[in-house]
């Protein structure tokens, strides 16, 4: 993933490329759309030139979010020590438990109702 004068070049694995074009929001934020997906949206931060950040939404290519240094998307990753108290990544319901208790399977294992929801069949 390049950026370079507002269009963002994606390369796959597959070496098929696509682009976007962005419009610049302000302050190495980018915003846009794929080329080939025009109800897609891209988001891009991070400057021209420098290791950016993409995220992506489309019902053609897929929903992506990832980092990029030198151009090459690489694995996110996140320390364990990170904490932002500011900010939970959950939210407390208290009627969590009541909506979907746990509950003993046929075979007697403990299974929560909501993994039962959502199990493909």
């Amino acid at each position: 993933a390049r950026l370079d004068s507002l269009r963002l070049a994606l390369t796959w694995s597959d070496c098929a490329t696509n682009y976007a074009d962005l419009t610049d929001e302000d302050s190495c934020i980018f915003t846009g759309v794929l080329t080939d997906d025009p109800n897609s949206t891209v988001l891009v931060t991070g400057c021209e030139k420098e290791n950016i950040d993409v995220q992506i939404h489309s019902s053609v290519f897929g929903d992506w979010l990832f980092p990029t240094k030198d151009g090459v998307p690489v694995t996110m990753e996140y320390l364990e020590y990170e904490h932002y108290p500011h900010y939970p990544d959950y939210v407390e319901d208290e009627e969590f438990a009541q909506q979907f208790p746990v509950q003993p399977e046929d075979n007697r294992r403990l299974s929560l109702c909501w993994m039962q929801t959502f199990r493909l069949r």
